[in-house]
């Protein structure tokens, strides 16, 4: 860590999951009002879903939002945007990288393949490093037990707020749909230490923010008249065989090459 002057800083974390996916006119909506509240909270990043990284949708996050934006899934480096990103918080430097891990019906490059060369990569140039996980507590847990030099590892999967837990060197926090907790660090040259960590559960009336209550009372006025469709749009098989050989033959200081110039995946 850099410095030895304490810093107590909040850290509001959030994970979403795939909440801006498929082709109907309500996710169109859905997309509009939750950029629309990161900005007024003041959000530091948008994570995109396994499955929600669509061309056209990631195009719209990138131009609209006040934030960058940060893919979880490899297997879409090619549209244009980085798996991480590097932001200036207050006076802490944090570091922020998306992963999840392929399943079944996910294509997607492990992230035990590329996430410990980028954490090399960046470690020295920042206070934090957080990984947000879209997986399970196990899959968190197999990340911790084989990567170095993470401070924060934020699990998106899970019906509970657990309370954060050390492991490693590494804080594991969870964040789910139906709770959300806050967690307050303290940075300093000892690293990244826990002062404080409380949960919420989420209802259907917000009660803690009147603002956002009247945005999502918008919303929904929006959205009634509109029939629920279920509509996801995937890569093409071909396409997804394609990213699973390119990441199988490259080697992890290619593909750190690449991000660092920007780039996704050579495939076109």
């Amino acid at each position: 860590m850099k410095g030895s002057k304490e810093r107590a800083r909040d850290l509001l974390l959030l994970q979403a999951g795939n909440a801006v996916m498929g082709m109907s006119p309500k996710a169109e909506i859905q997309l509009r009002y939750v950029l629309e509240a990161m900005e007024r909270l003041g959000f530091s990043a948008y994570v995109l879903g396994p499955e929600e990284a669509l061309s056209h949708r990631t195009a719209q996050i990138v131009a609209q939002g006040p934030f960058p934006a940060i893919l979880s899934n490899v297997d879409l480096l090619d549209l244009g945007v980085s798996n991480f990103s590097m932001l200036r918080i207050r006076d802490t430097d944090v570091a922020i990288l998306g992963a999840v891990f392929p399943r079944r019906n996910l294509p997607a490059g492990s992230p035990l393949f590329y996430l410990q060369p980028l954490v090399d990569y960046l470690r020295p140039f920042v206070d934090v490093v957080l990984v947000v996980v879209h997986g399970s507590r196990a899959e968190v847990k197999k990340l911790v037990q084989q990567m170095r030099g993470v401070d924060i590892f934020l699990s998106s999967v899970g019906r509970t707020a657990t309370a954060p837990r050390r492991v490693r060197g590494a804080f594991i926090l969870n964040a789910t749909a139906l709770w959300i907790g806050r967690a307050t660090f303290v940075v300093d040259g000892n690293g990244v230490r826990l002062k404080r960590w409380w949960p919420a559960r989420m209802g259907k009336k917000v009660k803690e923010d009147p603002e956002i209550a009247e945005l999502v009372a918008r919303y929904r006025s929006e959205v009634k008249s509109i029939k629920r469709t279920t509509c996801r749009a995937r890569p093409l098989e071909e396409n997804r065989e394609r990213y699973r050989q390119w990441l199988q033959e490259t080697s992890p200081e290619e593909f750190i090459r690449l991000l660092r110039q920007g780039r996704g995946l050579p495939l076109t």
